[in-house]
Formats: C-alpha cells, sequence, structure tokens
C-alpha cells in the first residue's frame, strides 16, 4: 500500500507516520507483516525518504530499529529460526521468530524472560548499545 503525501509524492508510510513506543515483540511483527489495520506495510520495506513531517526524529528511530532488528537477526539465525528463503514472513514464523529470542535481551540482576519481553523496543535498543560500547572499550 502505498500513501499519497500532501505534495504529490508516494511512500510507504503516511506523511504523519511516528515510531511506536511499545513492546519490542510488537514492533518485530510491525517491522516484518506491517499492520493491516492501517494499511502499514512491513517497515522493513520503507527507507528514510519515506518519512514525514517528522522526518529526522522518525529517520532516528528507523536506524535505531535497524540495528536493533539486526541484532535480532543474528541470534534467530544461530538458532535456525529465520525463515526460509522462499518463505513469506507470517505470524506463526514472527511467534516463532520471538520465542528464539526472547532470553537473549535480558539485562542486569534480575533476568526475568516476562520483564524483558515488557520493555519497550527503544529501552533493549539503550541497553544493547551501552552493552556494545562496554564490550568495545574491554
Amino acid at each position: 500500500m502505498l500513501f499519497s503525501w500532501q505534495n504529490g509524492s508516494t511512500h510507504v508510510l503516511p506523511e504523519n507516520f511516528k515510531f511506536p513506543n511499545t513492546k519490542l515483540s510488537e514492533m518485530i511483527e510491525l517491522w516484518l507483516l506491517g499492520n493491516k489495520e492501517k494499511n502499514i506495510s512491513p517497515l522493513y520495506a520503507m527507507s528514510s525518504k519515506d518519512f514525514g513531517r517528522h522526518g529526522r526524529t522518525q529517520r532516528n528511530r528507523y536506524s535505531e530499529f535497524k540495528f536493533l532488528m539486526d541484532e535480532v537477526e543474528k541470534i534467530v539465525r544461530i538458532k535456525n529460526c529465520w525463515k526460509g528463503e522462499d518463505e513469506k514472513w507470517n505470524l506463526k514464523l514472527v511467534v516463532k521468530l520471538l520465542d528464539s529470542v526472547r532470553d537473549a535481551f535480558m539485562f542486569g540482576q534480575h533476568r526475568s524472560v516476562d520483564r524483558t519481553m515488557q520493555h519497550t523496543w527503544r529501552t533493549i535498543y539503550k541497553k544493547i548499545r551501552a552493552r556494545k560500547l562496554v564490550d568495545a572499550s574491554s
């Protein structure tokens, strides 16, 4: 689905799209499947030119989430839970992916899978970036 903007151009996202501040599981679903109710295509299909009114901030969010999804993909591929080359993403495959990464993003002293999956995607992103900075300086 394409959206027409006020300037007449067409884009994958509506002109006023903002990355939701939601749980990682919901963002992974939005990234891989989109949102049929809102006619949003899977977010992996977008590019930086598909951001409108909130351009710079949303381009930054896109970059952050793409980094996070690259980390998710690495983990899922190691566990052989990434879709096959001839498969399309569907809810069953996304659930399998989520099950395979649940324990990978636990941080701190209280390592609870249930609590980890309640964190927003940006919280997990920031913790991974901080961990990578610490690892790089070691």
